[in-house]
């Protein structure tokens, strides 16, 4: 099956996905809030989402491997103790 070669799924291997992007928010708590009565899904705790969640930035719902011109990486914290 040669054509399924030249199909892509949202599982692009960049680390420029949604997922890795300052603007993707998937914690449950933000999907409740964003969905009001939240029923097809079962809650924002559900496996059914998976790891999708919101782009604060288009307001849009995402899977966490989307992407989009949008892109802007998040900031790694350097929280890290020093123990000498």
């Amino acid at each position: 099956m040669q054509l399924l070669k030249y199909i892509q799924t949202s599982r692009d291997q960049s680390l420029e996905h949604c997922g890795n992007c300052k603007f993707f928010n998937n914690q449950p708590q933000k999907m409740e809030e964003e969905f009001a009565g939240l029923t097809t899904l079962s809650s924002g705790y559900g496996s059914v989402r998976h790891q999708d969640g919101i782009c604060n930035k288009i307001k849009r719902y995402l899977s966490f491997y989307d992407s989009c011109s949008g892109y802007a990486p998040k900031q790694i914290s350097n929280a890290t103790t020093n123990h000498e």
